[in-house]
């Protein structure tokens, strides 16, 4: 049995949780953002290189980050208090768990199942995007050779069958969007199955969220990144998104400031947006 793990986000709550309800595996997929967002980078990584099992893991788009921020590119994700607290997960971190990120790869591909899997967080090319639709399974299962194609980075978790193909999101350990609050998913596939997708399990499992959403609030990050904080604390409680809606409400108060639509947010109209924001959850219809 293979564990698939993706998008803890530096949540030890939910992880202790999944390993709890893990039954014994051969290895374990990281799929990548096992930091960013939450307080307990270190402990999260110290628990995942202290696993018995074989592992096999991928850069996340925060781990990406988290190495532009090191070796001093100052990415655009480092403007106004957006994800500030990515910051303060540098600043967490020990040499120990920085060998670990430096040593991780946006893709790998492994041959513990069947037909062999692609390994990757966002898009098999990229650390970034998401895939919601057959269509985009398809796009990016195109000129691939292996069976199964495994990410995250959507933080829901789904299945896409394509022929002897399959496509799948693990959904994510620390900061599930599937509509139900405190939940921790990851997916089980059986390598011994000569289609191993088709009997792959998505387990959810409840975790204690006032006790992670207490410890989030009484660390550095609600001061440092606000409006991140409380959107990721409402997040955790209900499952829904809130991250978005803060993200474009501050892009619309830079649009209406500026009087154009700019490409970084600046800090300033950030944390006043941060401020003003309502705390409503994102839907489709709240795009403008």
């Amino acid at each position: 049995m293979i564990a698939i793990l993706a998008d803890i986000h530096a949540n030890l709550y939910a992880l202790e949780a999944v390993l709890e309800d893990m039954p014994r595996v051969s290895q374990i997929w990281l799929l990548g953002d096992a930091l960013g967002c939450l307080n307990y980078p270190g402990e999260v990584l110290d628990r995942l290189l202290n696993l018995d099992a074989p592992v096999y893991s991928i850069l996340g788009n925060h781990e990406e980050a988290l190495l532009d921020e090191k070796n001093g590119k100052h990415p655009d994700w480092r403007m106004g208090t957006q994800y500030a607290s990515m910051i303060w997960t540098s600043e967490a971190l020990k040499p120990r768990h920085w060998e670990y990120i430096e040593g991780l790869r946006p893709a790998q591909s492994v041959d513990s199942v069947p037909g062999g899997a692609l390994l990757y967080h966002g898009l098999p090319g990229s650390t970034r995007g998401c895939i919601f639709t057959e269509d985009a399974a398809r796009k990016a299962a195109q000129g691939r050779p292996e069976r199964i194609l495994a990410g995250g980075h959507s933080h829901q978790a789904r299945m896409f069958r394509l022929g002897s193909q399959a496509v799948m999101d693990a959904g994510s350990v620390g900061i599930a969007l599937g509509g139900i609050g405190g939940t921790a998913c990851y997916a089980l596939l059986d390598e011994e199955k000569a289609d191993p997708a088709r009997y792959a399990v998505f387990r959810s499992v409840a975790y204690d969220v006032e006790g992670a959403v207490a410890s989030l609030m009484k660390s550095e990050l609600p001061e440092r990144a606000p409006g991140i904080t409380r959107a990721a604390a409402s997040e955790l409680r209900t499952g829904r998104h809130y991250m978005m809606a803060l993200v474009i409400f501050a892009m619309n108060c830079a649009e209406k400031q500026l009087g154009y639509r700019p490409g970084i947010i600046p800090p300033e109209i950030w944390r006043q947006a941060e401020i003003e924001w309502d705390g409503a959850e994102w839907t489709p219809g709240r795009s403008q």
